[in-house]
């Protein structure tokens, strides 16, 4: 699998990304979904990131969707390194041109994430500014319909279906869905399975929120403030 050696916006807010074999590809947008680690049952943070494809304008079919393309993932593997793994999200976010990340923000199923959350969003607004990120800004946005594990892995479903989802041999997201059965108490899955719990929320992300291809200089629609209002 190659590497992405540079990414970069257009002005039209469309995501190129660089190769090390000299291929590109192109994106409407660039997301990720972030399952939090949970101390207590030893539940390791991890995220992943996808980018849908861009179909030229002349292949472009009405209401054509374009692929979710795997871009990268990460765990990690201690438990507690909470800011190893706020520093690999940011990283990786600009690293890829990822603008948003999916994540429970609150409380759910019995665990209070809202001290992730306000940690997470500090860190990304510092780190922004320590090294005047001006021009990419990294978000923090609730997923999606959270305590819906079974609504959400049936859009995995579906996407798949449709093979509009990139699933690459050897990722974990891919193993942890093939190792799940139907006798598997899907409303129990987000506790288990991180990886899957992370994909739900950026398939579902990306298909609620369908990224505008022809949406103007993404410059101007910035959010700016503190940490607090991102």
């Amino acid at each position: 699998m190659s590497k992405v050696i540079k990414s970069r916006r257009t002005e039209k807010g469309i995501i190129i990304h660089e190769h090390d074999d000299g291929s590109s590809k192109q994106y409407l947008a660039v997301r990720g979904g972030l399952s939090w680690p949970i101390i207590a049952k030893g539940l390791r943070g991890y995220f992943c990131i996808y980018g849908e494809e861009l179909i030229p304008a002349a292949q472009r079919k009405q209401n054509q969707r374009g692929r979710l393309i795997f871009v990268d993932e990460y765990e990690e593997p201690k438990i507690l390194a909470l800011n190893e793994l706020y520093a690999k999200a940011f990283s990786f976010a600009i690293r890829y041109w990822c603008d948003t990340f999916y994540a429970v923000t609150q409380e759910f199923q019995g665990e209070d994430y809202s001290g992730y959350t306000k940690d997470f969003r500090k860190f990304i607004y510092e780190k922004q500014q320590e090294f005047m990120y001006e021009e990419q800004t990294v978000l923090l946005e609730e997923a999606l319909y959270a305590d819906s594990p079974k609504d959400g892995l049936q859009y995995i479903n579906e996407w798949e279906a449709k093979a509009l989802l990139d699933l690459p041999e050897g990722s974990l997201v891919r193993n942890q869905l093939k190792m799940m059965t139907e006798g598997e108490k899907i409303d129990q899955q987000p506790q288990t399975l991180n990886a899957v719990n992370a994909l739900r929320f950026v398939v579902w992300g990306f298909n609620e929120y369908k990224p505008n291809p022809d949406m103007g200089d993404w410059r101007k629609k910035l959010k700016r403030g503190t940490w607090r209002s991102t």
